[in-house]
């Protein structure tokens, strides 16, 4: 459960809506027929970790690549790990919970995209959302504690825990209140798909087809911040991120809110296999596993 003193008004849930896009300005990856949801996000939290290419490379189909860069001398490919209260992302806006994205920063037909390990979930509000859309989802019991000092602009206390057979996980965050304005100096640097309004998210799904995703976010005021505590038992043992190394990200940002807007998941299918590439992909629609 959330405890967070300095916000009162931490128990109303946001007002969220199912809205059919306009077609004619909508990514081309989202195809007449689908929905978005409108959620509102708090408590962010992004950490960005230099992971080896090799083990990253295993994890993502072929007809991926890798977005990659050199740092200290070495050619390294790009992982987030992006925590937050979704107060808002069911229809009915009822839904309110935890959830960590793990992703690794990909290229495809030569876009800036993201590849989906998995998420952590954090309420069984949520299990509907799971059963219309079936994703890398991991019911968790996890326990957001943050507090927030809007005088200095800045969270006080910002901890997330995360328990399941999929993940068990520790963070701990101390954020500056300082504004992260180094984007564009990094741009050569950082993945694109990183700070993107639109991010195209890429899954493996349960039948081993690939789906995929749209998401566009809205609002974004990133502060610096500093990981205390870091533990992530499913990075260590997907050989991403050692224990000794977890402490260390490359980035850490933290933000108050931010509003985004979920498109519904598609299936990419292949006339060989899912993780082959070939030509003539065809698109439709995910709702069933």
């Amino acid at each position: 459960m959330l405890k967070n003193p300095d916000i009162p008004n931490m128990n109303v849930k946001s007002q969220s809506n199912v809205i059919f896009p306009d077609y004619a300005t909508v990514s081309p990856a989202v195809k007449k027929g689908s929905v978005s949801v409108n959620a509102s996000l708090r408590h962010l939290s992004l950490l960005l970790y230099t992971v080896p290419s090799q083990v990253a490379r295993l994890m993502v189909p072929s007809e991926f690549e890798l977005a990659e860069s050199i740092v200290d001398g070495k050619r390294v490919a790009w992982l987030s790990v992006v925590s937050f209260m979704d107060e808002g992302s069911m229809g009915d806006g009822q839904g309110v919970f935890e959830q960590t994205d793990y992703r690794l920063h990909v290229i495809k037909d030569n876009q800036a995209a993201q590849w989906l390990i998995g998420t952590s979930l954090g309420s069984l509000s949520a299990v509907g959302i799971r059963n219309l859309w079936p994703m890398p989802w991991h019911l968790s019991a996890m326990e957001f504690q943050v507090s927030y000092d809007k005088s200095k602009g800045r969270f006080s206390n910002y901890q997330l825990q995360t328990q399941s057979q999929w993940e068990n996980a520790v963070w701990e965050i101390a954020d500056s209140g300082k504004a992260f304005v180094d984007a564009g100096r990094y741009a050569d640097l950082l993945p694109a798909s990183l700070f993107a309004e639109t991010v195209h998210t890429y899954f493996r799904r349960r039948d081993g087809s690939t789906g995929s995703f749209v998401t566009r976010n809205s609002g974004s005021t990133f502060t610096k911040a500093i990981l205390r505590k870091g533990q992530s038992e499913l990075l260590a043992r997907l050989g991403l991120v050692s224990k000794h190394n977890i402490g260390e990200p490359y980035l850490a940002l933290t933000q108050q809110s931010m509003n985004c807007q979920h498109y519904s998941p598609t299936i990419l299918g292949f006339t060989q296999s899912p993780i082959a590439h070939a030509p003539g992909q065809l698109l439709h629609f995910a709702f069933a596993s």
